[in-house]
């Protein structure tokens, strides 16, 4: 299996992080992951889940993965009982400020991180 180096860096540094349990969704092909999605649930707040990491590889982008990815993330967590999915974003990463948008996230500057974004996503579930 062929796991693309960057996507390798983060889920290593975020397993390190001292975080609590999270979850992984991937998206792969027969032979290779080409996108991932990492989040877990907020202490001792059950209706909120943080996305800690979203990731598509660069060949495999603008092929509807990332924002798949996320709406499984967000079907996960209803699923969990939790309604809002919170994630950080750079100022400058316009395709998931877009993809946000595209989910009518709210956003705010973050207080904690200079140059990132807060989102906040009201959960919808999506119908089979």
């Amino acid at each position: 299996m062929v796991v693309e180096r960057s996507i390798q860096q983060d889920l290593t540094a975020l397993a390190y992080s001292g975080d609590p349990a999270f979850i992984v969704l991937v998206a792969a092909t027969a032979t290779e992951i080409v996108g991932l999605v990492v989040f877990a649930p907020i202490a001792n707040r059950a209706d909120l889940v943080e996305i800690k990491l979203l990731a598509v590889t660069h060949e495999r982008r603008r092929e509807y993965i990332a924002i798949n990815l996320k709406q499984a993330a967000m079907d996960t967590a209803t699923a969990a009982g939790a309604d809002l999915v919170v994630s950080d974003v750079h100022e400058d990463n316009l395709p998931m400020r877009r993809l946000n948008d595209k989910l009518s996230a709210q956003t705010a500057p973050d207080p904690d991180e200079p140059n990132y974004l807060t989102t906040v996503v009201k959960v919808v579930p999506t119908t089979s």
